[in-house]
């Protein structure tokens, strides 16, 4: 096959979901890319909904957030909004479902524990659960890296006693 355009275009008829065949019967197994869903049909946004620009999706979020600070009693609310996408987000980074699921309920617990320190800066809360998250995935890479390494070299990096 040389680097003329005849070898490299796709064959006609011949390719299969996920392979992709070339001239002179070569191919390449491509990877099942994730594939971007069908847009939604939209129906006719009423008042109270919320709409591209609109603030009243941030106010909303805003209050819930400020309530959770208020009593942490009420963090379930928002729990119950971004776990589905945090979790989405630690599985399709770690790949191991147990693990996934740890760093899951330490993203919410960190995020609980830390909630009277959150400021409201005008972004979403996801995009502070994602920073914990990717920090939280970050540390267990560490702490996973860490326990593979011989005995000589983990007892090298531990801290001195002060």
């Amino acid at each position: 096959m040389g680097n003329d355009p005849d070898s490299v275009r796709a064959c006609p008829n011949t390719a299969r979901e996920g392979v992709t065949f070339f001239a002179a019967g070569s191919y390449i197994v491509r990877a099942m890319m994730a594939r971007r869903r069908p847009a939604r049909k939209r129906s006719a946004k009423g008042a109270d909904e919320a709409v591209p620009g609109d603030t009243r999706a941030g106010v909303d979020e805003r209050l819930l957030v400020e309530a959770a600070q208020s009593d942490p009693a009420k963090f379930d609310v928002l729990y119950e909004q971004h776990f589905a996408r945090v979790y989405a987000f630690v599985a399709g980074r770690v790949r191991d479902r147990p693990t996934a699921e740890d760093l899951t309920s330490e993203v919410f617990h960190k995020a609980l524990a830390s909630l009277p320190r959150y400021e409201w800066r005008g972004v979403p809360f996801a995009a502070w659960l994602m920073r914990i998250a990717v920090n939280s995935i970050v540390d267990q890479a560490k702490r996973a890296a860490r326990s593979s390494l011989p005995r000589t070299i983990r007892q090298r990096l531990r801290p001195m006693p002060a």
